[in-house]
């Protein structure tokens, strides 16, 4: 697989990690990366991320349906209640990974997460207050300088343990932290250039071809076409083609491109 961005067939540049599984490819154009401030939702998704250890993160999200159904939605407030009853019927449930320890340990982080939301001003609160409320940019040359962990990673590991959460090392953190974009791992090129590059290739073609030699193929010289070009903001580009050819300009503000439009700092590392 590559390291690199890819450009793919509906034009838009993507990590190399969902390679071309539809699944992995919505989940990244849609949730990775996206600020989260649900508390119910970063305790699931720390949770799942908890189940991922040992295993790839495509095989979680294939049974996610499956451990929503199994853990009723990660209610926290169920969870907790779970008896050993309960955790037999889980190891006996084929949808899910049927791992004991991690299992019990959703309970155990459940009922952390209920202590913290009664005495504090709640989970989400908790978790921003690391990065004062904003995500925090990490610049890396590679995708393969990118570490396992960060010191704020095992920071926030080492205060979730010390409240009692279970499977919250520095490495599943720090892939919480990316997947809900509380820590941005950011290669050194600018991923807008990227996706304006990917815009261009999909929706001008003619401008794409006026490029000089492989330029079609080359980010960076398009990236240069692009910036010397007269219509130099998706917004000026958009507006010239609706004012020549209405029924494009409409297709291009369709469900995809509002997807498109909403990923504006995804990283180039794998989740």
């Amino acid at each position: 697989m590559s390291r690199s961005a890819r450009l793919h067939a509906d034009g838009l540049m993507r990590c190399p990690w969902p390679g071309e599984d539809p699944l992995y490819m919505v989940y990244h154009d849609t949730e990775w990366g996206v600020p989260e401030y649900d508390d119910r939702a970063l305790y699931e998704k720390l949770i799942l991320d908890g189940f991922q250890a040992g295993l790839s993160w495509i095989t979680i999200l294939r049974k996610r349906d499956n451990f929503r159904r199994a853990f009723e939605d990660f209610r926290p407030e169920n969870i907790a209640r779970y008896n050993a009853k309960r955790i037999h019927a889980l190891m006996n449930d084929v949808g899910i990974v049927r791992n004991r320890a991690k299992i019990e340990g959703a309970v155990a982080s459940a009922k952390s997460y209920l202590k913290i939301m009664e005495d504090g001003p709640g989970f989400s609160k908790f978790l921003w207050d690391f990065v004062d409320g904003r995500p925090k940019v990490n610049h890396f040359k590679t995708t393969v300088s990118v570490p396992a962990s960060t010191p704020l990673s095992i920071r926030i590991s080492k205060e979730l343990a010390g409240r009692g959460f279970k499977f919250v090392g520095p490495t599943i953190v720090y892939a919480f932290m990316q997947a809900t974009r509380e820590s941005i791992a950011r290669r050194a090129s600018k991923p807008n250039d990227r996706r304006k590059i990917a815009r261009i290739r999909h929706f001008y073609p003619r401008l794409a071809a006026d490029a000089v030699g492989t330029a079609a193929r080359s980010p960076g010289s398009l990236a240069a076409r692009y910036r010397n070009c007269r219509y130099r903001s998706w917004r000026g580009a958009r507006g010239a083609l609706e004012r020549a050819n209405p029924r494009r300009a409409y297709f291009l503000g369709g469900p995809a491109h509002a997807v498109g439009r909403s990923r504006d700092a995804r990283a180039d590392a794998a989740p």
